[in-house]
């Protein structure tokens, strides 16, 4: 069988103006995008809820600012990922600007845009998007090896402190795991051998590990 075409992102364009609407989603359909159009604040965050890869969205709205569009978008658990760029032909000085990032906006851009580079900051925005729901990925992976696995494990940083432990460790230590959080290897275990120490120093200075 063929390999599956890849999916191609989906981006929610928002402007209240038909022509601007037809000419930058033409755009958009020409760089391989899906395109949504929506023509007011209401429907921009109606049209979210349906999770777009990204949302390019006019500050200039007839019901609802941009900026607060925006807010509303970020302030959503179910929409807080979806990343925002923020543009405008009229609030265009660093204050604006500044702003529209204070609102949650990933990036703010000035009309008119130059094509390409709205295309290389929407592909910019995806990547970091798709590297930040990697390292949750990784995140909850790691989150899964703690609570099943059967032995005990910790994380210590590089004063051979404890940053994290899992249950069955903190159960073998007889204290409770909010309870290692912070401590020393010597605190936990005042007699341990001064080899094991510089076993854990090895790695931590070398990053090679040690088995056995």
């Amino acid at each position: 069988m063929p390999a599956p075409l890849p999916i191609s992102p989906t981006i929610l364009y928002v402007d209240d103006t038909e022509a601007q609407r037809y000419a930058v989603s033409r755009v958009l359909r020409r760089a391989g995008f899906e395109v949504m159009q929506a023509s007011s604040g209401r429907q921009a965050l109606e049209m979210s809820a349906s999770g777009p890869d990204l949302v390019v969205l006019d500050v200039n709205l007839p019901d609802i600012n941009g900026i607060e569009v925006c807010k509303r978008i970020k302030a959503d658990k179910c929409t807080a990922h979806i990343p925002v760029l923020q543009v405008s032909a009229t609030l265009v000085n660093t204050r604006d600007r500044v702003a529209g990032l204070e609102g949650g906006a990933d990036a703010y851009l000035v009309q008119p845009i130059d094509p390409d580079e709205l295309v290389a900051t929407i592909r910019s925005l995806l990547r970091i998007r798709k590297a930040e729901e990697e390292a949750r990925r990784r995140a909850q992976e790691i989150e899964t090896i703690y609570n099943s696995a059967p032995v005990g494990l910790a994380m210590l940083d590089t004063d051979l402190r404890f940053t994290r432990v899992n249950q069955l460790l903190a159960q073998f230590n007889g204290i409770s795991v909010q309870e290692h959080i912070g401590l020393s290897m010597r605190e936990l275990v005042p007699d341990i051998d001064a080899k094991i120490v510089q076993f854990f120093r090895h790695v931590l200075s070398t990053g090679e590990p040690l088995v056995n």
